[in-house]
């Protein structure tokens, strides 16, 4: 609990106006909590309370809007897709597996998924996050 107000004060302190998260270990009931600390948006891809999970933070401070987003069932990787100051981007917030052989199987659904969303070339793509390649 404490490491997670000290991390939102932090964010606000450097002034960011997105930041991506690994290993949140976030549930629905947590993640319901945290709107109160962080004052704008927060998207995440639930793992467990023990393990995984993903969250992207945007400022309240930005012009912001949702086109849409898909979260791995996983906890693994959210893709957002949004206009942020009239510019439109995709977000991905990547937390791969450990183990080679699942994340070979791993990185070929991001690529899948990239190349769907990638459809319209406009968009300007930021990966962030741990890809742990062995």
């Amino acid at each position: 609990m404490n490491k997670r107000k000290s991390m939102f004060s932090w964010l606000q302190r450097q002034k960011a106006d997105i930041a991506f998260l690994q290993e949140t270990y976030s549930t629905c009931d947590v993640v319901d909590k945290w709107r109160f600390q962080w004052p704008g948006k927060i998207f995440h891809s639930h793992g467990t309370n023990h393990s995984k999970g993903v969250m992207i933070l945007v400022s309240d401070k930005l012009q912001f809007e949702l086109k849409s987003e898909i979260q791995d069932k996983d906890g693994r990787y959210i893709l957002i897709d949004a206009v942020i100051q009239d510019s439109s981007f995709l977000l991905l917030n990547i937390y791969s597996p450990n183990n080679t052989a699942e994340q070979c199987t791993f990185f070929l659904g991001i690529l899948n998924t990239l190349e769907e969303a990638t459809h319209d070339s406009s968009r300007q793509l930021i990966i962030g996050g741990i890809l742990m390649l062995i």
